[in-house]
């Protein structure tokens, strides 16, 4: 099946960077169908990381790889479970992606998703994340969804990055887990689910639809991660067993009357996130 995307969506893009975002929607219906059918085996093998691999992830590892390859503006890529970047035929973007995150949990019918980083010329190695010029991701569940950052009709790719490495700029990551536990109230202002506050400046982020005949409809239109969090979502719970501020933190949020999430996936978790 032809997957779509309407041209209007990309108005405003510069041309190649256009060209990747339309792969990344292609690619992304593409994976969506392969998963309604696909299993949820192990192959025997593991990543660089030693996680092992399904046969899944390495499917659709590869198909990533070679939808990428076939764009001209793509002229380097890396995954997670190859993460040293690949030289491909193009130029212009490296892209960077997580093929299928929390693959881990699809025996259990859960939602799983896909990410990608886009930065323009070679290897983002040793570059800052506000460095890219377009991010999305994607999760696979009931439905299929894609949300991604471009920048903004009058705002270059190149600008935009440039802005990125701004040594002045402030991380807004949050209070770390000390601070955030002997101040909650501050860690409901500052912590990463506020981070993303001034990408509107720049960027435009929209969420996309993927409907049964591969068009992809535009769903809602600069969505934001919300001002204030009441959800959390702890990864690796048991070290609060020997991490007293890990513990402390999480007795905050428990505290404060705030709503688990655990979903094993950083995309599907997202998306409870954004409004």
């Amino acid at each position: 099946m032809q997957m779509t995307l309407d041209p209007k969506h990309l108005q405003g893009v510069e041309p190649e960077l256009a060209q990747v975002l339309s792969c990344v929607a292609s690619v992304v219906g593409e994976i969506s169908g392969i998963l309604r059918s696909a299993g949820s085996g192990y192959c025997g093998s593991m990543n660089a990381f030693g996680d092992q691999q399904l046969e899944v992830d390495v499917q659709v590892d590869c198909l990533i790889f070679e939808r990428l390859a076939s764009c001209s503006a793509v002229q380097g890529a890396g995954s997670e479970e190859q993460p040293e970047i690949r030289t491909l035929p193009g130029s212009g973007y490296t892209v960077v992606f997580d093929p299928l995150d929390g693959s881990s949990i699809m025996g259990a019918n859960f939602p799983v998703g896909t990410i990608f980083g886009i930065w323009p010329g070679g290897s983002p190695v040793g570059r800052a994340g506000r460095q890219q010029v377009a991010a999305a991701y994607a999760v696979y569940g009931p439905q299929t969804i894609l949300v991604w950052a471009k920048p903004r009709a009058g705002k270059s790719a190149v600008h935009t990055a440039a802005n990125g490495d701004n040594p002045n700029h402030e991380d807004s990551a949050g209070l770390d887990a000390k601070s955030a536990a002997a101040a909650p109230e501050a860690a409901l202002s500052n912590s990463i689910c506020s981070s993303g506050s001034n990408i509107h400046n720049t960027h435009e982020v929209h969420e996309f639809l993927l409907h049964p005949d591969g068009s992809w409809h535009l769903k809602r239109v600069n969505v934001a991660i919300g001002p204030v969090s009441r959800t959390f979502a702890p990864a690796n719970l048991r070290a609060a067993g020997s991490n007293a501020e890990y513990a402390a933190l999480v007795r905050r949020w428990t505290e404060a009357a705030f709503t688990l999430r655990l979903v094993h996936s950083v995309c599907r978790g997202l998306k409870d996130e954004i409004l």
